[in-house]
């Protein structure tokens, strides 16, 4: 096996950032049944990329502690699969404590008692229904990174896609938005005034 690292600059007009990426090179075998044919490829597969590239959009609204636990899930999707998945677990508690879910409530005696992700979940979705599927997959996948010492990608990707989903409505209120802006086109007959 062998390694390799490169610097690799955005070609976007206006960012033009450098990141660093270093990895393996591996030959891979591949088949062509159909045209009777098979080969070797020599592959580059990433292991650290730094700054990450964000894999899902991370909001303005987001709060610090929920963006830093985001931002470091992105960089660990390359270099630990399993630290990963474990980081967006702590993104859901961040979340949970961004949206003040309680972490103790009281037993029938009267005596607190510490709540655990799978609870504050259910908390949340009496405050905000309909996103407690999203936030137990996040945290069953952390579980079984923190528990097993390991990350699938395509979970982890799921993941991400379930999170963005999420976020755009929780923290960008995104459908409120846009039935805010049916209900002002349908009051000036479809004629845009803001």
């Amino acid at each position: 096996m062998e390694r390799f690292v490169a610097l690799l600059k955005c070609d976007v007009a206006h960012c033009g950032e450098v990141v660093a990426v270093g990895g393996n090179r591996v030959a891979e075998f591949f088949e062509d049944w159909n045209a009777h044919r098979q080969w070797w490829e020599s592959v580059l597969v990433p292991m650290l990329v730094r700054p990450a590239p964000h894999i899902i959009p991370v909001s303005k609204n987001l709060s610090d502690a929920c963006a830093m636990q985001l931002r470091k899930a992105f960089e660990l999707y390359w270099l630990d699969k399993a630290a990963c998945a474990n980081r967006l677990r702590i993104f859901v508690e961040r979340l949970m404590d961004h949206f003040q879910v309680p972490t103790q409530k009281l037993d029938k005696k009267g005596k607190p008692y510490d709540l655990n992700l799978s609870q504050r979940i259910t908390e949340f979705d009496k405050m905000k229904p309909g996103h407690k599927d999203a936030l137990d997959a996040l945290r069953h996948v952390g579980n079984y990174g923190s528990h097993e010492g390991q990350g699938d990608m395509d979970a982890l990707l799921d993941c991400f896609e379930l999170l963005e989903d999420a976020l755009a409505e929780l923290i960008d209120e995104k459908k409120a938005m846009l039935a805010a802006k049916a209900k002002k086109l349908i009051q000036n007959k479809g004629k845009n005034t803001w």
